[in-house]
Parts: structure tokens; C-alpha cells; sequence
């Protein structure tokens, strides 16, 4: 189903009906590759590895037996891997969801030692393994569900699923948490990072349908538009939503401890990112529903997750943001007032105590009222998925000249000026999507993110230091498909050598030949491409207290210089949940905590099994842009039981935190100083004027938005892999060119930050 079809099914949906069904006989139908002489029987270890039988596989092999065993286990080497990654299990297990036999989950396993994942199943055996879920694409359009794992356990990548070329950077980057880092020239490395380096580690394609895990054609769910869920009269089973998802990761681990009996019974850690903020709880709900489950979950451990709606995890926390980077305003004082008065209209100045008193309630959504939109009044913040993407490749195919802000005015944009602004009201351009007005703002008035000599989009929403423009892009489906013809990541001349190339990988990895690999499924809830569950939030009480019944620990971590989820919401949804008989964290999280290299990692704080971490340096994407504090902290925090954080109550009654408490720690960590910028591998770092940086120390601990914390600049971390250290040669001039206009902002609007494709009335 093409994007006009899909828009036009919506449009027709909006205007005559509540909600409308579509179909279409064209929803993609994969299966996994069936090799020869395939068990018919049930799931065993003999599926592990034909090399305990090697003689007689050969034997049998060579006189063309039904007998032959078919196995996991990778032994074609993989293109460009010269290097030993360890014991390497791969292919697809079925979800046994009754009626559909082809709908599997593909998983990839690296064993920490030789032999760790084979070894029998025996009491003394308490070895954790680990499970990472990759979420969804996320960006300032919406949050999207359905993206293979693979990218965190191969790559460092950067995909144009939505946008063409000249949007490079508004890619959508992953983790690079695997045993091998395939590089922008597509060599290789080994990663010692890894996290299979710390336990027998599995990266999973979920939902079904995703990467290369398949599903057949009625196996997804239906396109449905509705107001109301409850108001449908459908057949449930009709509707793939986050319990069936549950329910099918829940078959898929039953078949996976059959291939892998020690599994069964040591601790699980299931770990993931951004909208594994909505699979993981609903997988946890899973199992906490099964009387036997398949597995004994220990702990669950989520970051820059997506539990609540796109306005609290993403608008909410937009002050916050700028109090962590106030390069994006210049350091602006006027500015950031600005912003501190909208957020009080919007009701997003929240008061987190601790303890918490009472439920932070959500607050009604303002819309722009200067704007007629209504499609995107409709769809965006009310849905999960939108199609807004498709609205903005429109505008972009019509005006490509839009991102050059020296075009922006001939295109009549807005222009106003802070002192004609009427005060105590909602901005009546933006309402109350302060994270695109802050967007707009730095692309358009502060340096560097407002270089004009440049094609892409300088934002990275998942890493604010860095405002390379344009990036090395990565189509990681050269490496899995052995082939690309995509022309707007790679030059022709590259996809010319590709073509011929074998699919190594995929045959190496037994993964299907029925399907391509691609970075994102538009499939995982049906043709609707929408997720119809309740945001994970609300059961999140229901799960916090089973978790303390059952012993299963709950970390949440955020990237300090994540810009998409900053870590003011998870700090919000921690304080409204009741775990362990209480609501949220009865002191401010504000204990320091190294990485191994002795450098400040962030701040951690535990009480009664929930965990919040902080990390330092890091973005959205855990494990990329600071490796070291990700696997510290998952090896201490997460895998680990180091009690650093953690509320001690004596005899006494005298409350006292494991490694202390800093109070210059709590609330906003703001971020390094340092700004890298650049084309592709001509990279620069600019930092703003001491002066500039003193003054604004002393505004905002004057003026702090939130509460009670008190801004600093933490210890400086090494760790951050940027392979950029040029200094700008002129930074004092540079920091006096293009900012804001102090009392005077002049604002434009631009297709690429301001999803401008909605009003532009295509």
C-alpha cells in the first residue's frame, strides 16, 4: 500500500466516518527459510549446532538423508569479520500464536565464554543472560514503533527511512551495543564494548514482521480509525495490539529455552530503548499474567523510553533541555524567560517532590491557534504513529529551498518580535510544541546550528552536541541484504560494486530469504500502523507491584543530551508510580557515579527495586556516543547489584544514601561544553566565550525553572566518540554571529524542524 493510498484512506476515514476499516490484499507475507532436512519435530537442543554430531552430519549429508540436523549456529564467516566475536547463534523461532505457523521472531545470540549457552541446565547455573529490544524510529515528528535489533547489535547507522537526502540528518541512529561496529565504509571492527562481553546476550527482531522476523499476511492486524477503541464493533483478535505482541515474545522465549534449556531458569535482564518503553512493560505484563512462565525475568532495564504520551515525554521536559544546553539559545537570558513563561501556560512546570505528593496529572494539550491544521491537530499527540512523514516529503518535493534560511523570507515566513508578543498567554504560532519552537529557534539564530552553507538538517534530537551536517549515512541492508539500490544513502558508484554481491549475512545468519531486511516495519500493528494499546504508563502501577512480589528489579536511564526524550519525563513517571508500597523516590536522585576509565558516568538512585540512572555525556542511543559509561552502568546498574544510590534506613531511623548525596547534582546535569560541528568528516568543536558561560551560571541559578535544583557543570568525560578536536579558530566572533537578538526574535518557519508540510495546505 503506497503512502497515497494509506493518506488517502485517512482522509476519506476523518471526514465521513468515526472510524473506517481498510484493507488491502497487498499487506506483506514472509516465512523463515526452510532448510533442508528441517526437524519435523519440536523445538530441542539439537537445533543448537550440528558440530556435536560433525561425522556423522557429514555421513549423513552426503548420502542426502532426511536426518540431517539444521542449526543455529553461525558457522559461515560473515563479510569483512576477520576477527573472533564469539559463539555466534541465529535464525527465527515461531511465536506459537495458533494459525499462524509463519509468524517468528529472529533473534541473534553471542555467548559470553565458549560453550556458556549450551551448557546443561542445573540449579548451580545463575549466569545471567540478556535480551535488547531496539524500539521504534523516533524523531520530532512522532514516535514509531517496529524497528529491527539488529542495527543495535551490527551498527552505528544512519537511515533515510522517511526523509530524502537533504533531511540526511534527521536520520534515526542506533545503538551500537553488538560484538562488531560496521563502519561508514562498511569495514569492520570489534566493539569492546559489547554487551555479550558481560553475559550471553540476544538482540531480537520483534514484533513480528520486523527486520527479519516474518509474519503471513493475516497475521498482522487491521487498518482502523477511531476516536475511541471502545467504541469499535470488531472482533478483538482483529486488532494487533501490545498484549498480543506480549503474548507472541512470550511463545517465541518458550520455543527459545527449548533450543536453549539453561536459559529457562537463569535470570533474564530484558533491555531496550526509546519505544521498548511500551514493549517491554507489556512484555513484563506477559509474563506476569502465565501461571508457568517459560523464563525467570530478574530485572527490566529501559532507556530515553517512550511510557506516556508524545506531550509528557517529549514537550514537558523541553525547558529542561535548554537548562541542560543553553548553547541552543545562545545563553540567551531573555530567551530562556521566554520559554520558562510558556512552559508555566502549557502546565508543563511540573513539581516533582520526594517524596511525591499526590498523582501529576496530565495536562490538556494546547494547539496553535495562528494555524488552521486540523490535520495536524487530528493526528499528531493524539496518535502514536502519524503521517506526518508523508506530509512532510510533500512540502520537501514542493519547496526544497525551505530548509536555506535565506530563502525562508522570500516564502513570506513568519516574522515577530518579543516585545510585541502579548504577555501571560499561550505563543499563538506554536502553542505549546515548545520542543519545535526551541528547534526553530537554534536552526535559525544560534551558531553553529545555524550554518546556511549547508544541504541536510543540523539537529540531532538524539544527541544535541552534535551538529554535524551533513553526516556519513550507512544503509545497514548492504550488509544484511547484499545488496542496496538506494540511492539517496549511497553513491551510485558504490551501489554499482554491491549489486553483485552475494547475501553472506543473510545465509551466514539461516535468516529468510522470503523477505528483506529493513530497518523499520510499517506493519507491526497491521496496515493501521498504529499502535491502539494505552501508553505503557497506565499499567505501570499494576507492574511495579507484581515486580516487588515477584523480586523483578526495574531500572530507567536516560541520555543526559538526549533533545527527543529528555530525562525530565522519566522522572516524572517514576514519581508517579508506586513501587514497593510508596509512590515515587523518596529522595532527589542526585548521587555521582563512575565509569572505568575513573570519569564522572552521571548520577544513580535506587530505592525499594527501581532504579534511575542519568548518564553523563550520553544520548539518546545507549551505547554510541559514550560506550564506556553504557557498559559500566550496565554491568553495575543493571546486570550487576552495585548498591551505589541506594536509600539506607538505620536502626535508627536515620535515612542516608550509599556513596552520598550532591546537591549540586540534582535536577538539571547541565552538559559539556563543547558543540561539534562540521561537513561530514570536516569536523570542528566550538565553545561558547568564557564570559558568556560565567553570566549565564550566575542568571540561572537565580532563575532555575524547576524546582529545587541547582545547575553546574559536571566533571568533563573523555569518553564521547566524536573523532573531532579542531578548535574553531575564532569563537569569539562566531559567538556573536547569528544569535538571538536579545529582546528581538524573529522567527521563520521551516519545512524540515516545524513539520511545515502540515500547513502548508498540500
Amino acid at each position: 500500500m503506497t503512502h497515497q493510498r494509506l493518506f488517502s484512506c485517512l482522509a476519506f476515514a476523518l471526514l465521513l466516518t468515526p472510524y473506517a476499516v481498510c484493507q488491502d490484499p497487498t499487506l506483506p507475507s514472509s516465512f523463515p527459510h526452510d532448510y533442508p532436512g528441517k526437524p519435523s519435530g519440536d523445538f530441542s537442543p539439537v537445533w543448537q549446532k550440528c558440530a556435536r554430531l560433525h561425522e556423522l552430519c557429514l555421513l549423513i549429508r552426503q548420502l542426502k538423508s532426511r536426518l540431517l540436523f539444521p542449526d543455529f549456529q553461525v558457522t559461515s564467516p560473515l563479510p569483512n569479520i576477520t576477527f573472533d566475536i564469539g559463539t555466534t547463534y541465529a535464525g527465527n523461532i515461531p511465536v506459537q500464536r495458533a494459525g499462524h505457523p509463519n509468524n517468528t521472531l529472529f533473534f541473534v545470540g553471542v555467548e559470553k565464554t565458549k560453550g556458556s549457552l549450551i551448557a546443561k541446565s542445573t540449579p548451580a547455573n545463575r549466569d545471567p543472560w540478556g535480551i535488547w529490544l531496539n524500539g521504534g524510529f523516533a524523531d520530532i515528528v512522532s514516535i514509531s514503533p517496529g524497528s529491527s535489533s539488529m542495527y543495535g547489535l551490527f551498527f552505528e547507522v544512519c537511515s533515510n527511512h522517511r526523509y530524502s537526502s537533504n533531511l540526511a540528518n534527521l536520520c534515526f541512529l542506533y545503538s551500537k551495543n553488538g560484538p562488531i561496529s560496521i563502519n561508514g565504509d562498511y569495514s569492520a571492527s570489534p566493539n569492546p564494548y559489547g554487551f555479550n562481553k558481560l553475559a550471553d546476550y540476544f538482540w531480537i527482531d520483534q514484533p513480528v514482521g520486523t527486520g527479519y522476523a516474518t509474519a503471513d499476511a493475516t497475521g498482522y492486524g487491521k487498518l482502523i480509525f477511531f476516536s475511541d477503541i471502545t467504541q469499535l464493533k470488531m472482533p478483538p483478535e482483529t486488532v494487533a495490539d501490545e498484549d498480543q505482541i506480549g503474548k507472541d515474545f512470550m511463545g517465541f522465549l518458550g520455543n527459545l529455552v527449548k533450543v536453549f534449556p539453561s536459559l529457562a531458569t537463569r535470570p533474564l535482564y530484558l533491555t531496550g530503548e526509546s519505544y521498548a518503553g511500551q514493549y517491554i512493560p507489556y512484555i513484563l505484563k506477559a509474563y506476569f499474567d502465565m501461571k508457568i512462565p517459560p523464563v525467570t525475568i530478574a530485572k527490566i532495564a529501559i532507556g530515553d523510553g517512550t511510557y506516556s504520551s508524545e506531550p509528557i515525554f517529549e514537550l514537558l521536559p523541553a525547558l529542561s533541555m535548554l537548562e541542560t544546553y543553553p548553547q541552543l539559545i545562545g545563553y540567551d537570558q531573555d530567551v530562556y524567560n521566554y520559554f520558562k513563561a510558556q512552559t508555566s501556560f502549557c502546565g508543563f512546570d511540573v513539581n516533582l517532590t520526594y517524596p511525591q505528593n499526590g498523582i501529576i496529572p496530565d495536562n490538556n494539550f494546547i494547539q496553535p491557534t495562528l494555524r488552521d491544521i486540523p490535520f495536524f491537530k487530528q493526528m499528531r499527540y493524539n496518535t502514536k504513529k502519524t503521517f506526518l512523514m508523508e506530509l512532510t516529503r510533500r512540502g520537501e518535493e514542493q519547496s526544497k529551498s525551505l530548509v536555506k534560511r535565506g530563502v525562508i523570507a522570500e516564502k513570506a515566513a513568519w516574522k515577530r518580535d518579543l516585545s510585541l508578543r502579548t504577555n501571560g498567554t499561550v505563543d499563538p504560532w506554536y502553542g505549546c510544541f515548545l520542543l519545535d519552537m526551541a528547534i526553530d529557534y537554534a536552526v535559525n539564530y544560534t551558531f553553529p546550528w545555524n550554518l546556511t552553507d549547508q544541504d541536510g538538517f543540523p539537529i540531532n534530537v538524539y544527541d544535541i552536541p552534535d551538529a554535524l551536517n551533513p553526516k556519513v549515512t550507512r544503509d545497514a541492508s548492504v550488509f544484511l541484504n547484499g545488496t542496496s539500490t538506494r540511492t539517496d544513502i549511497i553513491p551510485n558508484d558504490l551501489i554499482k560494486s554491491l549489486r553483485s554481491s552475494d547475501p553472506r549475512t543473510r545465509a551466514a545468519l539461516h535468516a529468510p530469504t522470503s523477505i528483506d531486511w529493513a530497518s523499520q516495519s510499517d506493519f507491526p500493528f497491521g496496515l493501521s500502523q498504529e499502535d491502539p494499546s494505552p501508553m505503557s504508563i497506565n499499567i505501570f502501577n499494576a507492574l511495579a507491584a507484581n515486580a516487588t512480589t515477584r523480586g523483578v528489579g526495574v531500572v530507567l536511564f536516560s541520555g543526559n543530551d538526549d533533545m527527543l526524550i529528555p530525562h525530565r519525563g522519566t522522572e516524572k513517571q517514576s514519581q508517579n508510580t508506586t513501587f514497593g508500597g510508596i509512590q515515587g523516590f523518596t529522595r532527589k536522585p542526585s548521587t555521582p557515579w563512575k565509569n572505568d576509565k575513573g570519569e564522572f558516568g552521571g548520577v544513580v538512585h535506587q530505592e525499594r527495586g527501581w532504579t534511575y540512572g542519568l548518564l553523563y555525556a550520553s544520548g539518546h542511543l545507549f551505547g554510541q556516543s559514550n560506550p564506556v559509561s553504557a557498559f559500566t552502568f550496565l554491568r553495575e546498574f543493571v546486570l550487576g547489584t552495585n548498591p551505589t544510590g541506594s536509600v539506607k534506613t538505620s536502626q535508627s531511623g536515620s535515612v542516608s544514601v550509599v556513596g552520598g548525596e550532591v546537591q549540586s547534582l540534582a535536577g538539571i546535569l547541565q552538559g559539556g561544553d563543547n558543540i561539534y560541528y562540521g561537513n561530514g568528516a570536516t569536523q570542528s568543536t566550538y565553545v561558547f566565550p568564557a564570559a558568556t558561560r560565567a553570566a549565564w551560571k550566575t542568571f540561572i541559578q537565580a532563575n532555575q525553572a524547576t524546582p529545587t535544583p541547582t545547575s553546574t557543570q559536571a566533571p568533563k568525560s573523555t569518553s564521547r566518540i566524536h573523532h573531532y578536536r579542531r578548535e574553531h579558530p575564532s569563537n569569539d566572533v562566531q559567538s556573536n554571529a547569528g544569535l538571538s537578538l536579545h529582546g528581538s526574535w524573529i522567527f521563520v518557519t521551516i519545512v524540515a524542524v516545524a513539520q511545515a508540510g502540515a500547513w502548508l495546505q498540500l
